[in-house]
């Protein structure tokens, strides 16, 4: 198994991994909404600077603020040249500057410590949880589960599904991600059962990858197959479930409305890529600038769902604008243009590379790792960006770049029971009994 450099142990650090997270709850309204997680991560990058004054020694984190700089100064001259209005520019940016705040707050402190990064998934549970009973949004009281309390539980079923790996038992992890992704289907979160259901799938298979095909490339051939059959399955599944009421009928109605059209339940289900999509047609280069609220594109976007069929998300999405952001990569592309796309490219990419680096691995981490990198690749794809993502995704990040990672070797590594330590001492003790014995000794004992 591939082991990073352990960190130093500093005092507070985990706990300040569990707090920050959990503290997410606490939320104020300042130039939108700013949570408390934000602010401690904000005022202790100094700290964190000066005990770690090369906060860039990683080749990942140069690479990805860099790009993320990129993106900002985009942004920037895209807002200047549309003469956007003050407090849309003014959440625009800080929504980016929070980000890269976060990204390198967040590496300092977890520091590529297994018991940090576990403490900080265990944060997130309490701070989802306690975020639906105490602040709850409006989306979370009209569907609990998709938007409440379903979040945590998920994330709880992952942690246990790395309980159960990291005691040598794959099997187990793999029917916990089984479970929890029948369970958010049959309640209506799809997304969240898709991503679970490709995590217990990547457990499975990694689990148990046959030794004949010793190839890299017969390993990921053979593994996008079987997640691109399983993702296939479980759209299916769901289609069935849901158009005979299996599902209820909220969940009968919307299928209905989303597959309406002649582009099927995809299309439906996410119709905001269409005025996106219009959106980045009419101005690739420069972008329309920080909280884009065009109406006239959403209208004309509602025209084209409409031409294909789709009536009643046609006239939903002429009702919601901001539609056009439900996507990380879309999003960034609308607002600040290509370049905004670039940085959340650049993440997409990153994500598949250390997926298929972490399937060669034998990490502990590996469901809880798999979850996230998962979970990162639909967000970035499929879900607005800002919110609780500001420190959220960097977190993902931060995981998935630390520990799914493999040296250039002929052959996969294995993990031992033993450590290194232990192993080295026990040959030394073996090299000098088989020393002190005379070989005449050995015969006369013969």
């Amino acid at each position: 198994m591939y082991a990073p450099t352990r960190p130093k142990r500093r005092k507070g650090y985990e706990l300040l991994s569990l707090l920050i997270p959990a503290l997410s709850c606490v939320q104020v309204s300042l130039i939108g909404r700013l949570y408390a997680s934000e602010v401690i991560l904000i005022l202790l990058l100094p700290l964190l600077l000066r005990q770690n004054p090369n906060p860039f020694a990683k080749p990942w984190v140069r690479k990805t603020m860099v790009m993320g700089l990129i993106w900002l100064g985009a942004l920037v001259a895209t807002d200047i040249v549309r003469a956007t209005a003050f407090a849309d520019f003014a959440r625009g940016w800080s929504r980016v500057v929070i980000t890269l705040v976060s990204l390198v707050a967040t590496s300092l402190l977890l520091e590529r410590d297994r018991r940090r990064m576990v403490m900080f998934a265990v944060g997130l549970v309490v701070g989802y949880t306690l975020t639906y009973f105490i602040n709850p949004s409006l989306e979370a009281q009209a569907q609990p589960w998709k938007f409440g309390v379903g979040i945590p539980i998920t994330l709880a079923t992952a942690l246990a599904a790395t309980w159960f790996y990291s005691r040598g038992f794959p099997t187990g992890a793999t029917l916990a991600m089984l479970a929890i992704a029948l369970v958010n289907g049959y309640l209506g979160h799809r997304s969240q059962a898709g991503v679970c259901l490709m995590t217990a799938v990547f457990i499975a298979v990694q689990s148990r990858k046959s030794s004949r095909l010793s190839g890299p490339g017969w390993r990921y051939a053979i593994l996008l197959v079987i997640l691109a059959a399983s993702g296939f399955g479980c759209v299916k599944l769901y289609e069935y479930a849901a158009g005979e009421g299996l599902l209820g009928e909220t969940a009968r109605q919307l299928y209905e409305w989303q597959s309406e059209g002649t582009l099927g339940l995809f299309v439906g289900g996410r119709s905001g890529v269409f005025a996106g999509i219009t959106a980045i047609a009419e101005s690739p280069w420069l972008g329309h600038g920080s909280w884009v609220t065009d109406s006239d594109i959403t209208l004309r976007s509602s025209g084209v769902l409409r031409e294909s069929g789709y009536e009643t998300m046609g006239r939903s999405a002429a009702q919601d604008n901001a539609g056009m952001l439900h996507s990380h990569l879309i999003g960034s592309w609308v607002e600040a243009g290509i370049l905004g796309a670039v940085f959340w490219g650049w993440i997409l990419s990153l994500d598949a590379r250390r997926l298929s680096a972490l399937y060669q691995t034998k990490e502990v981490l590996t469901p809880l790792i798999a979850y996230f990198g998962m979970l990162l690749g639909w967000d970035i794809l499929f879900s607005p960006f800002g919110a609780e993502r500001r420190f959220v995704t960097p977190y993902y990040l931060v995981l998935l770049l630390s520990f799914s990672q493999v040296r250039r070797r002929t052959r996969l590594p294995q993990m031992s029971p033993i450590p290194p330590h232990f192993r080295d001492l026990a040959a030394r003790r073996l090299l000098r009994i088989k020393e002190s014995v005379n070989p005449s000794d050995l015969r006369a004992a013969r």
